[in-house]
């Protein structure tokens, strides 16, 4: 058994040392099919900040929050788009917990069973065919998202074959379609790249490791119905796709940060607000 071992950790090592030291074609964006299945395990921070400028000039912060969601579940596709990203599946709870300023809470207990539907503006999650209460949907949506399609591709995928430490511009202009409609005219200095990491022999498949960082000035519309005066964003995303391009995306890691300016001297604000993803597929 033991010199089994050995043989199958070679083996795996050479594979990988094989497509590290050669050019392939690495696409991002992978279809999802219909009836596909796999177990989601998935952790969502969320950290926001108002500071409000005092007539000394002083900043001071009137709201903390931090929010923490934990959540594992199986899930199945019951139909996607015609891009091959998740239309309608079905979710079935193993645990789901919030953690709200350190105080923990269970959002559904195990064994719930849900069915979520997602298209270009929401998601809807019901369970019995009811949606859920606002604040149980609230620490759901940044956990349960439709999975899987072009979109990615059309922002990070490169034009020609790469390797291992190479790096390429993302596509500004499929990253501008993501931004609202006010966000969208008043974008400016949008840019990013993408670095082709390393492979990843850790999970049950080899695994490209990419890593996107972009920025953008004003690149926000709306905040709780108001426009800033200003804002930054900056974004990093770390996706382990599988080398095999039949196979969807086994992770997804992601940091978002937003700051946004509103108004100027006495009683301006600075709102800012941080989002970290980790959510792994198990097939």
């Amino acid at each position: 058994m033991r010199f089994i071992a050995v043989v199958v950790t070679v083996c795996s090592i050479a594979f990988v040392g094989a497509y590290s030291s050669e050019q392939i074609d690495l696409t991002m964006g992978r279809s999802i099919r219909a009836f596909d299945q796999y177990e989601l395990r998935g952790t969502s921070t969320r950290i926001s900040r108002v500071q409000v400028r005092d007539r000394n000039d002083s900043l001071n912060v009137v709201q903390a929050d931090t929010i923490i969601v934990r959540i594992s579940a199986l899930c199945r596709v019951q139909a996607v788009t015609t891009d091959g990203q998740e239309a309608v599946k079905s979710i079935k709870i193993r645990h789901a917990f919030a953690e709200h300023n350190s105080q923990t809470s269970e959002i559904l207990p195990p064994g719930t069973e849900l069915l979520a539907s997602f298209s270009d503006t929401s998601t809807v999650i019901l369970k019995d065919s009811i949606p859920l209460p606002a604040d149980v949907m609230a620490n759901l949506v940044p956990v349960i998202r439709s999975e899987g399609g072009k979109r990615t591709g059309e922002i990070l995928d490169p034009r020609k074959k790469v390797g291992v430490g190479d790096t390429w511009p993302i596509n500004v202009t499929a990253l501008k379609k993501t931004f609202d409609e006010v966000g969208k005219k008043r974008a400016k200095s949008v840019k990013g790249k993408v670095t082709f990491i390393r492979i990843d022999s850790g999970s049950y498949m080899p695994a490209a490791v990419v890593e996107m960082k972009a920025s953008a000035e004003n690149a926000v519309g709306e905040m709780g119905g108001l426009i800033p005066t200003s804002s930054k964003l900056r974004a990093e995303i770390m996706l382990h796709v599988p080398v095999d391009l039949r196979y969807p995306a086994i992770r997804t890691a992601s940091q978002t940060k937003v700051i946004a300016y509103f108004g100027k001297g006495k009683d301006s604000a600075v709102v800012e607000f941080s989002v970290t993803d980790d959510l792994y597929f198990e097939r």
